[in-house]
């Protein structure tokens, strides 16, 4: 997905539009709508219009063990922090409501926050809470680091379990060869 118009159909770097972002002291170029926009979710008065509705943020999470033939949209990207830039897998999962980050990478890279307890509920299964869970601020960019987004009040969770994932490139090629 292009970061600039966010269209599906291209990535950043092949965007022809590269707008620089009109969000008020945003310097990047990139579309406005990645800012949490404080307009839409206050009025005048500073309060929230659905008071009376609380905001969750909930963290559902689904592992067989039978295989299938599903591919995960995993990247590998450069994460940056106050200690520096690593190297780490980043799963695309267009049904979540927060981004997630280990806790381990967030302390490797001297990435503080606030604390704020994370409910995780599971399907078909008990709900548990992290209640280290911290929000933290971090940039994230492609593996040649030539400019990196901001990703905000991100949710880190002491042992994010992803089941591992790894793909026959070869049998790919023989079974899609329009894809590849």
């Amino acid at each position: 997905m292009c970061l600039g118009c966010l269209s599906p159909k291209h990535s950043w770097k092949e965007c022809k539009t590269k707008r620089q972002c009109t969000a008020e002291g945003c310097n990047y170029s990139h579309h406005p709508k990645l800012h949490k926009d404080k307009a839409c979710t206050e009025n005048s008065a500073g309060t929230s219009p659905n008071s009376a509705f609380k905001n969750e943020e909930s963290v559902s999470n689904v592992s067989e063990g039978i295989k299938h033939k599903v591919l995960l949209r995993i990247i590998e990207i450069l994460i940056k922090g106050k200690n520096g830039t690593k190297r780490i897998f980043a799963l695309f999962d267009e049904g979540a409501s927060c981004t997630l980050l280990d806790k381990s990478v967030a302390s490797e890279l001297g990435l503080i926050g606030s604390a704020d307890p994370l409910q995780v509920n599971m399907a078909f299964g008990p709900s548990q809470q992290d209640r280290a869970s911290e929000r933290v601020d971090f940039g994230v960019a492609d593996l040649l680091g030539s400019e990196f987004f901001p990703v905000q009040r991100a949710r880190t969770v002491t042992g994010l379990n992803v089941a591992a994932q790894s793909v026959n490139v070869p049998q790919m090629r023989k079974t899609w060869k329009y894809l590849l």
